[in-house]
């Protein structure tokens, strides 16, 4: 479905009242949304976005364990960037549990 939304104009840089960016959302989903995460970013979507609790999609991410952030470390992103709670990516894996996610951050210079 994203990817039709997206051939058919669809903003890749809009936010919800909530203040989460498509790719945003597609980073904290699982298998399914590994795709969603590569064509976002192929498509121009910001890899730095922050939401209301400053979380950059990354850091979504590894809050939710999803295998997704490979896509976004491919991209370049900034992978120490924290939170307004200074929280990072790194940091929320490890507390929420993510080992395989963790091992992935660190590998990539976390």
């Amino acid at each position: 479905i994203a990817k039709l939304l997206i051939e058919n104009g669809a903003d890749v840089l809009a936010s919800c009242v909530a203040g989460e960016s498509p790719l945003d959302r597609a980073a904290r989903g699982g298998h399914d949304k590994i795709v969603t995460v590569k064509l976002l970013v192929e498509r121009g979507a910001n890899i730095e976005y922050r939401d209301v609790n400053e979380r950059t999609p990354l850091i979504s991410g590894s809050i939710h364990g999803s295998k997704s952030i490979e896509n976004l470390l491919d991209a370049g992103v900034d992978i120490n960037a924290f939170d307004k709670d200074g929280g990072t990516a790194l940091h929320w894996a490890g507390h929420n549990g993510h080992e395989t996610v963790v091992k992935q951050l660190l590998a990539s210079g976390a």
